[in-house]
């Protein structure tokens, strides 16, 4: 990593750790556990320069308050395979509760950490989501809102009052299906509706009872333009004139749709939403100066300069600089520029155009004068030369690198340009007398370089912002696809995974396969996240410059928690896990392999995640739900943990496929270590009934509830 001080005589810092001498990917199976849980650590370790695997790896637990130089807790030694893929496992035993560390040393180096917590584990009872029509909408336009509640196998949670929060406030009901519809209409915010661009916005869901307040709520993300139409443009001070070109284009909504339905960097896209050009728009641009004024407020003693400097107060006046209209092109292009004032002042550019709707767009951009109040050095970026050319998701290798350096207040023409190209350190750089380079990404390029342009104009330097090129990690991506034998399992089941990897051209590929099954309760509250090897193992590295230094210096101007598990009928169910399957498995040639693994008495849906990797640095990821569930069971809302003395009171469901609304159920709590004996409740299906528990004693209590239908399904 690097650093500049903005007087040219150093400073910066050196490398912060040794992570990125290799490519890697290091994580656990899961990020909370229990104090007796097992640990399943996994990932992917090759030299970066020489794609060598090391010999060993070390994996040290240590407390997070401790660092990574204390003793460690525990140790696990393992020896990647030839793709430099790993797995181990450890037991923790009695381990306090508290934030912990897993550091992935090679030799006395620590080149990797992923954090964990031991902490009690309270799952959620049922999962809630929400969705909208579209994603992208235009003002005015109708938004239709689904919230949906349902257990993790599946089964539909009917009854529930429900909270809709975010983008309007309102409280629903989910009918039989778990199902709950509000419908409202899409407007920008004021900022997008006075500065341009799309306004963000989301809707939540949350449950409204209080006795369900810590279940995870869910969120949808959308956009609203405050227009069909949007505008882009540019502006600069060249020639005595402050000049603007641009162009109005119809919002594209079926591409942006597109796009963010495939997620990733799908919002950084909805910046460009410019679809077909617009012929004949009225375009109305109005140009106002920004005039600073300076006033003396007071004086100061300065103990440097040992004497008494008076003090500033500073504001901007704005002059009306003029107002154009202009009808675009054909191709929906306009230009259009009014005289300079001469005295270096910025100016800002209000741009708006009407739809067919009566929806106005609008765009504030702003053109540079080089004089602000503060005094400033001259202003340059490095930018593509034609952005619309550039793969918003990187550059291929071989791919052509096409930038320009452009100055906000170009001077004289001439001088020559310095390039410079750094990863981890300098890597290239080249003088040319054009401000136009055109240069290949090499394959040292990969994952990414950084590319700074100086103008040396005889006097001083001109210095431009860096610019980021980064690999297109999909070139290497590994599809993997799972698959299962059946679409639904009961508790004690035995369920075959498929593997299937293939390259990006579609091609099978023979791969190391990392396959996980973890409860998605867990991913639910936190406790275990999902992880793209791909973009981990592919991850922007730093330039390495520790420190640049200017010999011509330029001229300054002067101045969830939930309830517990899901109950269930049949057979006594007392195998509850929070994960089953961690096993690496390799496909052969034909980008096949399987492996078998039985299922717990958990009513859940497991997430079966697999994380691939190649000889050839080629990553990807893929999942499958595997759910379990079974025709009728209960639900019990329970808290963890009481005082002793409490007389509290439970609340138990019947939920199921076996049972029709408003069908009796017959529900009994029994528990020998509160004395407890067994009594029938009689309640309706998917209604809440009170069970009253005795007085409780210290201790840990197990509670069994049984419930029959009156079909006599139990």
């Amino acid at each position: 990593a690097g650093s500049r001080d903005g007087d040219g005589k150093g400073g910066g810092y050196g490398r912060s750790d040794r992570r990125e001498d290799y490519w890697l990917v290091f994580h656990s199976d899961r990020t909370l556990y229990r104090r007796t849980d097992t640990v399943n650590v996994w990932g992917v370790i090759r030299d970066r320069d020489s794609g060598a695997v090391p010999e060993i790896i070390n994996i040290h637990l240590v407390a997070a308050s401790e660092g990574l130089t204390s003793p460690p807790i525990t140790t696990l030694h393992l020896r990647p395979g030839p793709t430099g893929a790993f797995t181990g496992s450890f037991r923790l035993t009695d381990l306090p509760e508290g934030s912990y560390q897993l550091a992935l040393r090679v030799g006395s180096k620590a080149v990797g950490t992923t954090d964990l917590s031991v902490d009690r584990i309270l799952k959620p009872a049922y999962r809630l989501e929400v969705v909208t029509g579209r994603r992208v909408y235009i003002e005015g336009d109708r938004i239709k809102i689904t919230a949906q509640a349902s257990f993790f196998e599946g089964s539909p949670v009917p009854g529930v009052p429900l909270r809709i929060g975010g983008y309007v406030e309102r409280g629903v009901t989910t009918d039989r299906d778990g199902t709950a519809v509000y419908r409202t209409t899409a407007r920008a915010d004021e900022d997008t509706r006075r500065n341009g661009g799309a306004s963000r916005q989301s809707v939540s869901v949350s449950p409204a009872r209080a006795e369900e307040g810590e279940i995870a709520g869910a969120s949808r993300e959308f956009v609203v333009f405050p227009s069909s139409r949007t505008i882009d443009a540019q502006s600069t001070i060249r020639g005595g004139r402050v000049r603007v070109q641009g162009g109005v284009h119809l919002v594209d909504r079926d591409r942006l749709e597109a796009e963010l339905a495939a997620g990733g960097s799908s919002w950084v896209r909805v910046r460009d939403p410019r679809g077909k050009p617009v012929a004949g728009a009225t375009v109305t641009v109005r140009f106002v100066e920004q005039i600073p004024v300076r006033r003396q407020v007071g004086t100061e003693y300065d103990f440097i300069e040992k004497k008494v400097v008076p003090v500033y107060e500073y504001e901007t006046r704005m002059r009306d600089a003029g107002t154009v209209k202009i009808r675009t092109a054909r191709d929906g292009a306009f230009s259009v520029s009014v005289p300079d004032s001469g005295k270096k002042h910025d100016y800002s550019i209000t741009l708006s155009v009407g739809d067919p709707e009566g929806h106005t767009a609008r765009l504030v951009t702003y053109a540079s004068g080089g004089g602000s109040m503060g005094g400033c050095c001259e202003q340059a970026s490095l930018t593509p030369t034609d952005p619309l050319a550039v793969d918003p998701d990187g550059y291929g290798v071989g791919d052509r690198i096409d930038l320009t350096m452009r100055e906000t207040r170009p001077g004289r023409s001439g001088g020559r340009y310095l390039f410079h190209f750094a990863q981890r350190g300098l890597r290239e750089a080249t003088v040319q007398s054009s401000p136009r380079l055109v240069k290949r990404f090499e394959s040292w390029a990969v994952p990414n370089i950084s590319i700074t342009a100086v103008r040396f104009t005889g006097t001083r330097y001109v210095e431009a912002g860096e610019y980021g090129a980064r690999f297109r990690a999909a070139d290497r991506s590994v599809d993997v696809a799972l698959s299962t034998t059946r679409p639904r399992y009961a508790p004690g089941d035995e369920v075959t995974i498929n593997v299937r990897t293939r390259d990006a051209a579609g091609r099978p590929v023979a791969a190391t396969v990392i396959l996980q099954a973890v409860d998605e309760k867990l991913f639910q509250i936190g406790a275990a996240a999902a992880v793209d090897p791909l973009e981990e193992l592919y991850a922007a590295i730093s330039g390495g410059i520790r420190t640049q230094y200017a010999s011509h210096r330029a001229r300054a101007d002067g101045n969830g928690n939930g309830s517990g598990d899901t109950g269930g009928g049949g057979d006594d169910r007392n195998d509850f896990r929070d994960a089953l399957l961690f096993e690496a498995i390799d496909t052969g040639p034909d980008g096949k392999a399987s492996t078998t693994f039985r299922l717990s008495d958990d009513l859940t849906s497991w997430r079966v995640s697999a994380a691939a990797i190649t000889a050839k640095l080629q990553a990807g990821g893929g999942s499958i739900q595997v759910p379990v569930g079974l025709p009728f069971f209960v639900d019990a809302s329970i808290a963890p943990e009481y005082l002793a003395g409490d007389r509290p009171s439970i609340q138990v469901r019947a939920y199921g496929s076996a049972l029709a609304p408003g069908s009796t159920v017959r529900i009994s709590v029994v528990s020998d270590s509160l004395g407890l004996a067994a009594s029938t409740i009689t309640a309706k299906a998917f209604e809440s009934v009170t069970v009253p528990l005795p007085r409780l004693a210290a201790g840990l209590h197990k509670l069994t509830i049984a419930a029959r239908s009156g079909s006599g399904a139990s």
